[in-house]
């Protein structure tokens, strides 16, 4: 076999390797991968830059590479970024509010498929429901809201008065800054 049917060879076999195995994971190792065959293929006999730029190896490199960093930079302006909560910064002793989230891009666009979850830092002073975002005042104090999406958190710090008489059953979502 010459050169170029060698590094067809290797290349059907990265390739496979990498689809069987599904590793690696980073998009520059595996484009870095799919590369290394091309090192295989015969070199260019032009003298000086004009062979330097002919040669096969290094415009494949440079394809694959300029591929890589564009989808790379493509996907991390679509990928979740930030939370932005919404909810009371009061509550009353006894009282319950609703926190609100939106997972948003890069770009600022809402993600309507990202799933927030919630937490409070301390469940005596107020508790949260973990999917609903209800947050229920128990003892006077500070607490913080944590929203959860992925790897993304947002905090935000709620606090706990004493009950007041008359004071409204539940509290109205207010932006949080």
């Amino acid at each position: 076999m010459n050169a170029s049917e060698y590094a067809a060879v290797a290349g059907a076999a990265v390739n496979q390797f990498i689809e069987t195995f599904d590793s690696p994971t980073d998009a520059y190792a595996r484009a870095a991968l799919r590369f290394s065959p091309m090192l295989l293929s015969p070199r260019r006999a032009a003298p000086g830059v004009e062979g330097l730029i002919t040669d096969p190896r290094l415009v494949g490199a440079v394809v694959v590479a300029g591929i890589v960093v564009v989808a790379e930079n493509r996907n991390r302006i679509g990928a979740a970024r930030h939370i932005h909560v919404v909810g009371p910064r009061e509550l009353q002793q006894g009282r319950a509010g609703t926190f609100v989230a939106d997972v948003v891009d890069g770009r600022g666009a809402i993600l309507p498929n990202e799933t927030v979850t919630w937490q409070s830092s301390n469940p005596a002073v107020a508790e949260i429901g973990w999917e609903t975002g209800v947050a229920t005042a128990k003892t006077p104090g500070p607490v913080v809201i944590s929203a959860h999406a992925g790897r993304l958190v947002r905090r935000v710090i709620l606090n706990v008065g004493r009950s007041r008489r008359g004071s409204p059953r539940s509290a109205v979502a207010q932006p949080s800054h």
